[in-house]
This record gives structure tokens, C-alpha cells and sequence, in this order.
């Protein structure tokens, strides 16, 4: 069996179209390259039988994976055009605080806790003379 690699790339959804018949068309060439007709190798418990149905098997698997492949493309395309339009990213300006109130509030609790990051850095201090 051939070693297999994934890759990516990406195309504009004007692309997309004549990709997967790009796709569709090696599926269609392998599914016709599975010309095997089991029923004549004989005898059956042979090697020739058992190359036949390795070769069959791989033919199918070939064409299965580009099948595979379109699948995702048209799946990743219908989710594409049936979802939300994205939101808008949020802003990275900071909220606006209408009543100075809250904003000494939040400057007190700020300053609060510098000075007890303070205290608990100073009680983990190790002396130098240990």
C-alpha cells in the first residue's frame, strides 16, 4: 500500500467548483480502472488470488479517498454558506465608565490588592542567611 500524506491548501470559492470536478474526475477514473473480475482467478486459495483482491482493494480505496476528499470540500462549503455572518471582533478600546464612582471603586480595589500581593511576596521572601 503507498504511503499517504495530507495536505492543505486553499482555494476562493470561485475555485472550488472546478476543484472538486478536478476530484471528481481521478474518482471516476480510478472507479473505472476496478476492472477485476474476481470470479475468474483460480484456484482460489493461490497467491494470484491474493494479489487480485489486494490490487481490486486498493483500485477502490484510491477512488474512496478522492470521494472522501469531495466529500469534505462540499460539506465544508454548505457550512460555509449556512452560517451566521461573522460578529464583529470586539473592540480593544477600553469600556467607558459614565459614573467616576465606579472608577475609584475599581481604583480601590486595584490598590487593595497591590498591597496584599505585597504582603504575601514579603512573607515568601527567603532571608540571604539561610
Amino acid at each position: 500500500m503507498e504511503q499517504r500524506v495530507n495536505i492543505q491548501y486553499s482555494v476562493t470559492i470561485g475555485e472550488l467548483e472546478r476543484e472538486i470536478a478536478r476530484l471528481l474526475e481521478l474518482a471516476t477514473r480510478e472507479i473505472k480502472e476496478i476492472d477485476v473480475d474476481l470470479s475468474t482467478v483460480a484456484p482460489i486459495f493461490s497467491a494470484s488470488m491474493l494479489d487480485e483482491v489486494s490490487r481490486a482493494r486498493s483500485s477502490m480505496m484510491r477512488a474512496d479517498i478522492r470521494l472522501d476528499e469531495v466529500s469534505k470540500l462540499i460539506n465544508g462549503y454548505l457550512a460555509h454558506v449556512t452560517s451566521d455572518p461573522k460578529t464583529p471582533e470586539p473592540s480593544l478600546q477600553p469600556p467607558q465608565i459614565d459614573n467616576p464612582e465606579d472608577l475609584q471603586g475599581l481604583k480601590e480595589k486595584l490598590t487593595s490588592f497591590k498591597e496584599q500581593l505585597a504582603d504575601l511576596e514579603t512573607v515568601n521572601e527567603v532571608p540571604d542567611n539561610l
